[in-house]
Parts: structure tokens; C-alpha cells; sequence
């Protein structure tokens, strides 16, 4: 969705992204140069009002994108991923840090530079 800097109704850019229909967008950042927006949708199985039950079924479905801000294109970074949430881009924008909120873990999603398309582990948090 995007809203202009005056308010007023939200418009709808897209509504899925590779022929699956978006269902529990979770976090959002944006790229302050390209105007490119990173997001998650933590689940394709359960909506956000059964959230417990993505915890207790290990439902690895969610999925990390890219919003193009030329092309209007969605793609998929990454899937198969336990909901996954916040997505802050790195201070030099050559990565994204994906918090799953469960199992209690952030990975860093290398877009730029000789790992580009790695999705490592950074840290486990205590549960």
C-alpha cells in the first residue's frame, strides 16, 4: 500500500506476489535510495488472528520479498521460512536482517556483494 506524504486513502500497489495471494504481511523497510521496499509474509497457511498456531505447528511457509518500486514487480527472496518478521535493511544496504519469531533466531539476507542470495544465521536469541 502506499499513502502520499499529504495522508489520505491507502492505495493498493499488489496483492501477491509469484501466483500466491499475500495473507500475513508482517514487517516492512524501505530503501531510502532506490525507494525499493523489503517485507515479509510470515505464513501463507494461517492468518495473523491464528498466530499461535503458526508457533505450534512449525508452519515454515512464510517468505521474504522485494517490492520494485520501478517495475511495480514482487519478487521472493527467500520461502520456507518459520514465521519470519522484522526486516530492517543494513546501514549500507547491502543486506537484510529477517527475526523469525520463531524458533528465536535472526538470519541476514545478503543483498549485495560476493554472498549475495545467502540467507545465514546471525544470532540466537534466548527463548
Amino acid at each position: 500500500m502506499r499513502v502520499g506524504p499529504d495522508g489520505g486513502e491507502a492505495e493498493v500497489l499488489v496483492t501477491g506476489a509469484e501466483g500466491e495471494a499475500f495473507n500475513f504481511v508482517n514487517a516492512i523497510d524501505v530503501d531510502q535510495a532506490t525507494g525499493d521496499v523489503y517485507f515479509t509474509d510470515s505464513n501463507l497457511t494461517y492468518p495473523r488472528r491464528f498466530n499461535t498456531e503458526v508457533v505450534i505447528n512449525a508452519d515454515a511457509t512464510g517468505r521474504l520479498m522485494k517490492y520494485n518500486a520501478q517495475t511495480k514487480h514482487v519478487t521472493v527472496l527467500k520461502e520456507a521460512l518459520l514465521y519470519p518478521n522484522g526486516v530492517p535493511i543494513g546501514y549500507d544496504m547491502s543486506y537484510v536482517v529477517v527475526a523469525h519469531t520463531t524458533p528465536c533466531q535472526v538470519f541476514t539476507y545478503y543483498l549485495k556483494g560476493p554472498k549475495v542470495g545467502n540467507y545465514e544465521l546471525f544470532a540466537g536469541l534466548p527463548r
